[in-house]
């Protein structure tokens, strides 16, 4: 079998722009300036089928559409460890082509800001805490525009009952590393080492000499070991008795895997570094590692979020219908006062009525309606409201 190694380029990018900080925020401080002016003043009246005046408008409101969604994409797993205060510390997409042949993992560096609803820009180490692993797999597909079909969130302790079946593994170390945590110091050169579970995830889990995007490239090294023993079937159904959805692993392990990490620019660096993803360059990279699992191939309409209500995560409830939907949710919020009780899907420009139909599908409730007030930062808005009963999807 061809080494894996061979075709997979690490993309750990990273390039410090001290200005782009400032920049982005003053940026998300405009858009949710004028979002929130035009939700007080326009969206929730033009919901309710009112003018500003309180006058019924004539013809705004369509009825909701019957058409599907698109289709749910391949199967992908989303990996993750959390550290003993619940911070993702290590996050992977992984996804097996169909036919089987190839792979890919895709590293997510974990201080990436992504949009979390009803959170707004957050670091991905911190969204587990905030939501749990459906808020992870709601943000992740949000950001990346890829369907996330099996969650699994790793403690110290599941990831070493994950690994041992394993047994000593090979690992090709590519640089010299250095562990130095509270069982002490270890230390590989670069070249081949033997490992056992143990000390494969003191590797994995860090801390690591470099840190940040190197500490990746070690994550790798020892993840390709580890998806060498998995061709073992003896291996693998040890590994899987201890949890199933670790089948999905010894798929990809069968395959020809390519690793990267989502391309990432420092907003800022030193003890509180935080990485943002380049948009561009991640849609081209997840283009070309998971083309099976990708929501859209399309344009994707960008959705705000306004809890019509004041329930509690009524938010993340309706983004987790929305995403799959092939919607990019970018600002969230709430309606002045609550009190909404029909779902309405507003847009604001005609060639935007396909989308809020989409939505209004996935939502299977409300009806679409043209917004009486232009609006440029997103493109469909929901009001969501009490008619919105997410344990019926």
């Amino acid at each position: 079998m061809p080494d894996p190694r061979d075709d997979a380029p690490r993309a750990a990018r990273s390039r410090t722009e001290s200005e782009r900080t400032t920049r982005h925020r003053r940026d998300r401080r405009t858009q949710l300036a004028v979002v929130a002016i035009a939700a007080i003043v326009g969206i929730v009246a033009g919901a309710l089928g009112t003018n500003r005046n309180g006058t019924a408008r004539a013809g705004a409101v369509e009825p909701t559409t019957t058409t599907a969604p698109p289709p749910s994409p391949a199967q992908t797993l989303l990996l993750a460890h959390v550290n003993a205060r619940g911070a993702v510390d290590l996050l992977a997409l992984m996804g097996v082509r169909r036919g089987g042949r190839a792979g890919a993992v895709v590293f997510v560096p974990t201080a990436t800001l992504v949009q979390v609803p009803a959170f707004d820009s957050q670091r991905v180490s911190d969204v587990y805490r905030l939501g749990g692993s459906g808020l992870l797999a709601t943000s992740v597909a949000n950001a990346l525009d890829v369907g996330v079909n099996r969650v699994i969130v790793l403690t110290d302790a599941q990831l070493t009952d994950l690994l041992t079946p394993a047994g000593r593994m090979d690992v090709d170390l590519e640089n010299p590393v250095q562990v130095n945590d509270a069982a002490g110091n270890l230390g590989f050169t670069a070249g081949r080492a033997h490992l056992g579970a143990a000390d494969a995830i003191r590797l994995v889990i860090g801390p690591t000499t470099g840190g940040g995007l190197a500490h990746l490239a070690v994550v790798q090294d020892v993840f390709e070991g580890w998806f060498a023993r998995l061709r073992d079937p003896a291996v693998a159904r040890a590994t899987a008795k201890v949890r199933s959805a670790a089948w999905s692993l010894v798929a990809l392990a069968h395959s020809k895997v390519r690793f990267d990490t989502a391309p990432v620019t420092t907003l800022t660096s030193g003890s509180a570094t935080i990485y943002e993803l380049e948009d561009h360059d991640t849609a081209r990279l997840v283009r070309a590692d998971l083309p099976d699992a990708l929501i859209t191939t399309a344009h994707r309409p960008r959705v705000e979020i306004l809890n019509g209500t004041g329930a509690i995560a009524l938010t993340q409830q309706v983004a987790r219908l929305v995403v799959p939907a092939g919607g990019e949710v970018t600002l969230t919020g709430n309606v002045p006062g609550f009190g909404v009780k029909h779902t309405t899907v507003v847009y604001y420009r005609p060639d935007a009525l396909a989308a809020a139909k989409r939505v209004a599908a996935a939502l299977g409730v409300g009806s679409v309606a043209l917004g009486n007030v232009p609006l440029d930062v997103v493109d469909v808005t929901v009001v969501a409201g009490a008619d919105f009963h997410p344990e019926r999807h």
